[in-house]
């Protein structure tokens, strides 16, 4: 399959960003002690995560690379969109537990979730992260939310990544939809690449 130049250059535009980030959340995981709890999948059970196009346009083109578009396409459209990610594969013995199918291709909000800040109306920052994390890691949450405040460490502002991908692209780039619409819509870019071929 050949990709538009246009279309490959900007996944790889995205890619660099998701680069960027990974490498900034592993180094605030290690000054913030913060952590998710082994086999945790609550973040991904649940159907109200979102993505833009873009940001799955590189699951999408992986997904064509190993030649498995078409039966990624085929879940997707039996999936409602407010239904969870069809990637998630939930623990069967364990609830609340599972994995992503698809980690590596996982778009920004996936990426975010637990380990980012946002600015709140004074400018300041504030840790954004979930409520199994803040349980289980009291001392380390508490420690590490007055360094963010205080800018004593960094963590990745959501605001800033999700800026940062909207530039790559306007029009790909911003509008949310539920995560299997986005794939949905980013697989079917992919398809009619194939098809062109």
């Amino acid at each position: 399959m050949i990709i538009p130049a246009h279309q490959s250059e900007k996944i790889k535009n995205v890619l660099r960003v998701y680069d960027q980030l990974d490498v900034e959340i592993t180094e605030f995981q290690a000054s913030s002690f913060l952590k998710c709890e082994n086999g945790c999948g609550r973040c991904c059970d649940n159907p109200k995560i979102t993505a833009t196009i873009l940001e799955v346009l590189p699951l999408a083109q992986e997904l064509c690379r190993n030649s498995t578009v078409e039966q990624a396409l085929s879940k997707v459209t039996k999936t409602k969109d407010n239904d969870v990610c069809v990637f998630y594969q939930p623990d069967v013995f364990i609830a609340g537990y599972g994995r992503c199918s698809v980690y590596p291709w996982r778009p920004l909000l996936c990426r975010l979730f637990g380990y980012s800040t946002k600015r709140n109306k004074s400018g300041t920052s504030e840790i954004m992260t979930c409520s199994t994390i803040k349980r289980r890691n009291v001392k380390e949450y508490e420690l590490a939310k007055v360094l963010v405040q205080e800018e004593r460490i960094v963590a990745p502002c959501a605001q800033d990544y999700a800026m940062q991908v909207s530039h790559i692209d306007s029009y790909l780039g911003i509008e949310q939809f539920p995560i299997n619409q986005a794939v949905r819509n980013a697989l079917e870019k992919m398809s009619l690449y194939e098809k062109t071929v």
